[in-house]
């Protein structure tokens, strides 16, 4: 599920911002997030290898999924 970890994070109390790069992801995670109405949650759009300094640190970042997809020869 797009989202799930900063969706599910923030369903416990976390704040969490969820990264996504495709629109119909974002959209998907967004759906979710208002529907449970976690005003504690954000969603941006943006490469995994871009991420904006201007979001900020993190005490974690997680990243499922991913790594077979990243265009890295090592």
């Amino acid at each position: 599920m797009e989202g799930l970890f900063a969706i599910e994070f923030a369903r416990m109390g976390s704040p969490t911002t969820g990264l996504e790069i495709r629109d119909v992801h974002l959209a998907k995670a967004e759906f979710a997030r208002k529907i449970l109405n976690l005003s504690n949650c954000g969603l941006v759009q943006g490469e995994v290898q871009k991420i904006p300094a201007s979001l900020g640190q993190f005490n974690v970042i997680i990243c499922t999924g991913i790594l077979y997809h990243l265009d890295f020869p090592d």
